[in-house]
């Protein structure tokens, strides 16, 4: 009877951390088409089409985004995958022709997956500075994002941008993202 017992716990937890894998991706999805919608106290909402993908079977990344009143960033990167305890570092260099400032843009972003914790769940940090030929100082940027992999297609997400502004105004600003992507 004890090995009745132990065997049906053992083909029960068995069946569950399966069903909980088959929910979330195996790993971070780096190839994925996502819709952003951004909110600014006291600005207009805008809208981010962006689209992401790693280069062959490389760790070398390739983006582009485009916003509806800032243009289009296109850029390159590479990924540091399982940089330690599951985190993913990602090194990016993109150019934004927001406003015809022709701007540089240097980004570092962590990632890690927390499905211990809930399948699904990741959650990323990242940090990133801007300098533009029009302004006289570099923008510095600390995002946070948490989302949830809903399936190994679909992900959706909340993000934080604290933007800090060039060295002649000083101001800050904080936005709020919702996204949706689809993870290929």
């Amino acid at each position: 009877m004890k090995n009745t017992i132990a065997a049906l716990a053992l083909t029960t937890l068995a069946a569950a951390a399966s069903a909980q894998t088959a929910a979330a991706p195996a790993g971070l999805s780096y190839n994925r088409i996502g819709f952003t919608r951004t909110s600014q106290k006291g600005l207009t909402n805008q809208n981010v089409l962006s689209v992401s993908s790693l280069l062959g079977s490389s760790n070398f990344l390739a983006f582009a985004e485009n916003r509806t009143d800032h243009g289009t960033a296109l850029g390159l990167g590479y990924v540091f995958k399982n940089v330690a305890v599951g985190i993913d570092a990602a090194v990016t260099v993109s150019a934004d022709n927001e406003w015809q400032s022709n701007s540089s843009i240097y980004s570092l972003g962590l990632r890690r997956s927390l499905s211990e914790v809930f399948a699904g769940l990741e959650v990323a940090i990242g940090y990133s500075t801007q300098s533009t030929a029009l302004s006289a100082g570099t923008n510095r940027v600390l995002s946070y994002e948490l989302s949830y992999n809903i399936n190994k297609q679909y992900t959706v997400a909340y993000g934080i941008q604290d933007i800090r502004k060039g060295l002649l105004n000083g101001s800050a600003e904080k936005i709020q993202n919702v996204s949706v992507r689809y993870n290929f």
